[in-house]
C-alpha cells in the first residue's frame, strides 16, 4: 500500500532534515570546542541535544525523520540514502552513550562531595567512585572521537545523495537562501561546491531558476529577486539568470 502522506511531504521533510542536520553539526562543534578547553561537557547540554522518549531533542528528531524518509519499505531506496540514514542513527546512539557517561561523571562526582560532608569515611567509596568516573571519562574521549568521525562521514554521504534531490524546490531554495549556514558547516564557497555536486555538467543555473520559479508561483517575489541576485553574483556569465532577473524587475 502506497504511503500518500509521505509522498505529499517528502520534499519538505527532506529539506527540514538537512537543515536540522546542519544545526546539529554546529552544536556538536561547540561541544567539541568546550570539551577541548574545559575537558568536560555539562550534562544539561547533552540532555537538551539528545532528549528523551517523552521530550525528544534535536538528534532524536533527526533520527526519527531519517527513518521515515529512508526506511519506508514501500519506497525505492538509493544505497547512499540508506547509508546516510544509518550514519545519522549511529550519531544518535553514540550521543546517547555520551549522555550516559557524562551523567555518571557528574552524578558520582557529586556523591563523592556528599560523602565528604557525611560521617562516612570517603576512603570507603573512593576506589569505587574513582573507577566509575575514570572509565566514564575514558569513554567520553572515545565517544567524542567517534561522533567527530560520524559527522564527517554523514557530510560525505550527504554529498552523494543531493543529486538525487535536485528537483526538490524547497531544498534548493533553502541551500541558496542559507548560504551563510552552509559556509559555517562546509566551509568557504560551500554553496558553489554544493550546487556543482547537485547539478553536474555546469548546470548550476538550473538551481537558481528553479528556486525563483517556485517562489514566483507562491507569490514570493522578493524571495525570487533575492535568489536571482545571488545567482548573478555566483554565475555572472549566465544569460538565463540575467534575463529572468530583468523580466522580474520589470
Amino acid at each position: 500500500m502506497r504511503n500518500y502522506w509521505l509522498d505529499d511531504r517528502k520534499e519538505m521533510l527532506f529539506r527540514d532534515l538537512i537543515k536540522q542536520f546542519f544545526y546539529a553539526y554546529l552544536f556538536f562543534n561547540q561541544l567539541k570546542e568546550e570539551y577541548q578547553k574545559e575537558n568536560r561537557i555539562p550534562f544539561s547540554k547533552l540532555d537538551y541535544w539528545v532528549g528523551t522518549e517523552i521530550k525528544k531533542g534535536a538528534l532524536w528528531q533527526i533520527k526519527d525523520s531519517a527513518h521515515i524518509l529512508f526506511r519506508n519499505p514501500i519506497s525505492e531506496r538509493e544505497i547512499f540514502e540508506y547509508l546516510f540514514d544509518w550514519t545519522l542513527g549511529s550519531i544518535f546512539h553514540e550521543a546517547m552513550k555520551l549522555k550516559e557517561d557524562i551523567y555518571q561523571i557528574e552524578a558520582y562526582s557529586l556523591k563523592w562531595v556528599r560523602a565528604k560532608k557525611l560521617k562516612v569515611n570517603p576512603k570507603d567509596i573512593e576506589e569505587e567512585i574513582s573507577i566509575i568516573v575514570n572509565n566514564a571519562k575514558k569513554n567520553l574521549r572515545e565517544e567524542m572521537k567517534r561522533l567527530d568521525y560520524l559527522f564527517e562521514k554523514a557530510i560525505l554521504r550527504l554529498h552523494k545523495i543531493l543529486p538525487l534531490h535536485n528537483k526538490n524546490f524547497l531544498l534548493i531554495k533553502f541551500l541558496i537562501e542559507e548560504e551563510m549556514l552552509l559556509e559555517k558547516v562546509l566551509g568557504e564557497k560551500a554553496l558553489t561546491r554544493i550546487l556543482k555536486i547537485t547539478f553536474p555538467e555546469n548546470q548550476e543555473e538550473k538551481a537558481f531558476l528553479m528556486a525563483e520559479e517556485g517562489c514566483v508561483k507562491k507569490g514570493r517575489i522578493q524571495n525570487a529577486l533575492f535568489i536571482l541576485q545571488r545567482g548573478r553574483r555566483l554565475l555572472p556569465d549566465s544569460i538565463a539568470i540575467k534575463k529572468r532577473l530583468n523580466e522580474l524587475k520589470n
